[in-house]
C-alpha cells in the first residue's frame, strides 16, 4: 500500500531541508580561517614563510592582527618576495620590538 500524498510531500520537504542545512554548515566550515598552531614543545620549530603565508596565517602570530596581515600581503604584492625578515620593518606598524618577537616565528625561503 503506497504512502498518502500528504506524507510523501512532508518527507520530501523534510529531506530537502536536511540537505540544505548540511550544505549550509559545510560552506560555513569551509570559510573557517586556517590557523598555524605553535607546538607546546619548544624544540620543534614552526615558522611561517613570509613569501608564502596567507593573511589568515599571519594573524596567528603574536601582535599581528588583520590590518598588519593585510599590509604584509600588500607589501609582498607591491615589492616582490621578501629577502629577509628584517624587511618587515619597512611596513608601517612594524617596529624593532615586533620584528624581534616575530623573528623566531617567521622565515624567508
Amino acid at each position: 500500500m503506497p504512502w498518502p500524498r500528504a506524507s510523501q510531500r512532508v518527507l520530501i520537504v523534510l529531506a530537502a531541508t536536511l540537505l540544505g542545512s548540511a550544505a549550509l554548515f559545510g560552506m560555513r566550515a569551509a570559510r573557517q580561517p586556517v590557523t598555524a598552531a605553535v607546538p607546546d614543545d619548544p624544540s620543534i620549530e614552526v615558522q611561517l614563510d613570509l613569501n608564502r603565508a596567507t593573511a589568515a596565517e599571519f594573524e596567528t602570530l603574536p601582535g599581528v592582527g588583520a590590518a598588519l596581515a593585510a599590509r604584509i600581503e600588500s607589501y609582498r604584492t607591491t615589492h616582490g618576495p621578501f629577502q629577509s625578515v628584517d624587511e618587515l620593518r619597512k611596513i608601517p606598524g612594524f617596529g624593532e620590538k615586533l620584528v624581534t618577537t616575530l623573528r623566531p616565528l617567521v622565515t624567508v625561503h
